[in-house]
């Protein structure tokens, strides 16, 4: 409720681009919402976050 969660999405979202990286495309952004309810309730490790953002990033170069 006060914009933890949102904030953290945008500085990983800023740190992506800034890197040319961005998240995978999905149909439906849901994957990212739990991931980030599950981290901000400290029910993810750090190597589950590690996991995650190697399973869930791509390198934007290839649409430049």
């Amino acid at each position: 409720m006060d914009g933890n969660k949102r904030t953290g999405l945008g500085a990983a979202d800023l740190f992506l681009h800034l890197n040319e990286l961005e998240f995978k495309e999905n149909e439906s952004n849901d994957f990212i919402y739990h991931f980030i309810t599950k981290v901000a309730s400290g029910q993810s490790s750090l190597e589950e976050c590690r996991t995650w953002f190697k399973d869930n990033v791509v390198s934007n170069l290839s649409q430049s």
